[in-house]
């Protein structure tokens, strides 16, 4: 079985995400007869690109809903793969993108696979009757003697009273949730009490570029430890966690927050160093591997006796092996994607041409995927993109949808569509014709630009509606997907 691991962009090829979901599982994968192969959305092509299965990861955008759309025709198994928890957060408007987003994901896909059961339950609350699957993020492969050998020269570090060597590592910030750097500011308290235990203490945190911003470094500069910033690569990281002695993770208890994975516990675990993680018990289940709190740390630290040591890697192997084992991990993903595929197999697909709605925020690339696919790409007077839009969808005065046809697209329209066309105008250089769905013709211009955003916001979910009702009379379109970016307080129920 081949299955295509569909990402948003080249760069994404390179994440810790694609490195630790992906790559860790391709060779245990092949071993169950399975071949991953992951590659950029815009790099491959759903109408006929080599595949038996694929998985959307991290594709919060129209592209992935028409590749979806169209690879279901092709009756072949669809997924979406959910790390982030962007999607329960019901009354932030500015995630309202997401959930539109993820509602039509998930109604053209055959299962969802989760990296937390928090993930599986947000999934649930979208669609309670989708086959789930959670995958638990792979370890890193341990080699017990190196680890064992790491640790005896932490270890002998702790007992010469040498500096104890804390870091953090991650992504230090988000677009919408406090994150990363903010954890380690809210939880300073911690890095506070370890300060004044009177243990000479160094602090390394490698993070992102983007987060060290005015706001971010404000953060670091007011800890209670003076920080070493550096920026992260895979390779830093590695480098750094070898000469750590403990990794400090703080977790707020926000939904984004409770829902990520045990993966950086064990990459540090793994990497022999002790884990302090404060706040929300994210880490729990790695029981007495874990420190909860700065005194027992210390104490632990001072006797050279921490939890992580050569005489208890048994725990930690079962641990990996209980939560995070490529092969186990592998093998119980390889028995749920047969059984989907053989499921999907048999499910009906929609007909008639795939048509991309376009809303107040749309991009030329969501735009070229449905043309690149046949389908129709249809503007509503919402959207400010010029586009060559293959019809565009307004509200007439009273409310009533008005459709407007391309000359090229005439020949799309199914017969009965075809009687009633008002005369020929321009549209930013292109002719139109206008059904007579409402009986009158409808000045465009008008009906965008010199509207208010107040009335368009207001006016956004019946134009959506109607539109959605319009284009499928009109071209006998089943699959109607919407572009929707916009963080505007508007949300279709769709």
């Amino acid at each position: 079985m081949k299955v295509v691991v569909l990402v948003p962009s080249a760069d994404s090829l390179a994440t810790a995400g694609v490195r630790i979901r992906y790559l860790r599982l391709a060779e245990p994968l092949a071993a169950a007869g399975i071949s991953l192969v992951v590659t950029p959305i815009d790099s491959f092509s759903a109408t006929d690109g080599d595949c038996d299965l694929a998985i959307v990861s991290k594709c919060y955008d129209a592209r992935a809903l028409v590749a979806a759309a169209v690879l279901s025709k092709r009756q072949v198994s669809v997924g979406v793969d959910l790390f982030d928890d962007y999607f329960s957060e019901q009354r932030d408007s500015t995630l309202s993108g997401y959930r539109t987003w993820l509602r039509q994901m998930l109604r053209l896909s055959q299962f969802a696979i989760c990296s937390t059961p928090s993930m599986a339950h947000v999934t649930a609350a979208y669609r309670d009757d989708i086959a789930v699957h959670i995958l638990n993020d792979p370890a890193p492969e341990i080699d017990r003697s190196k680890l064992a050998e790491l640790l005896e020269r932490k270890i002998a570090r702790s007992r010469s009273r040498a500096a104890l060597r804390l870091s953090w590592f991650g992504i230090g910030d988000n677009p919408f949730f406090p994150v990363g750097l903010s954890d380690i500011a809210a939880f300073g308290g911690a890095l506070r009490e370890l300060a004044s235990a009177g243990l000479p203490i160094e602090l390394n945190i490698l993070t992102n570029e983007r987060a060290l911003d005015a706001s971010g470094l404000a953060m670091v500069e007011q800890l209670p430890i003076r920080a070493k910033i550096d920026l992260w690569s895979a390779e830093r990281e590695s480098e750094l966690l070898k000469q750590t002695d403990v990794c400090f993770l703080p977790v707020n208890a926000q939904p984004f927050s409770i829902s990520k994975s045990l993966n950086r516990a064990l990459t540090a675990l793994a990497s022999g160093c002790q884990v302090l993680s404060v706040g929300y018990p994210l880490y729990d289940r790695l029981g007495e591997l874990l420190y909860r709190d700065t005194a027992s740390l210390i104490s632990d630290w001072r006797r050279g006796e921490p939890r992580l040591r050569p005489s208890t890697l048994n725990a930690l192997e079962e641990k990996v092996h209980q939560f995070a084992s490529p092969a186990r991990e592998a093998t119980g993903l390889a028995d749920f994607l047969r059984r989907v595929t053989r499921e999907g197999a048999a499910s009906r697909s929609a007909t008639g041409p795939i048509a991309l709605l376009h809303g107040f925020a749309t991009t030329q690339a969501a735009h070229a995927a449905v043309k690149a696919a046949g389908g129709l790409s249809i503007g509503t007077s919402l959207c400010a993109q010029e586009l060559e839009f293959d019809a565009i969808v307004t509200l007439a005065p009273g409310g009533r949808p008005s459709l407007l046809v391309s000359i090229d697209a005439l020949p799309k329209l199914r017969a009965g569509a075809l009687h009633g066309l008002e005369p020929t105008l321009r549209i930013g250089g292109r002719k139109f014709v206008q059904t007579a769905a409402d009986g009158r013709n409808v000045d465009h211009e008008e009906a965008s630009a010199s509207r208010a955003l107040s009335l368009q916001i207001a006016l956004y979910e019946p134009l959506i509606e109607r539109a959605i009702d319009l284009i499928s009379s009109s071209f006998g379109a089943e699959t109607v997907l919407l572009s929707e970016g916009s963080r505007l307080p508007v949300e279709p129920g769709i």
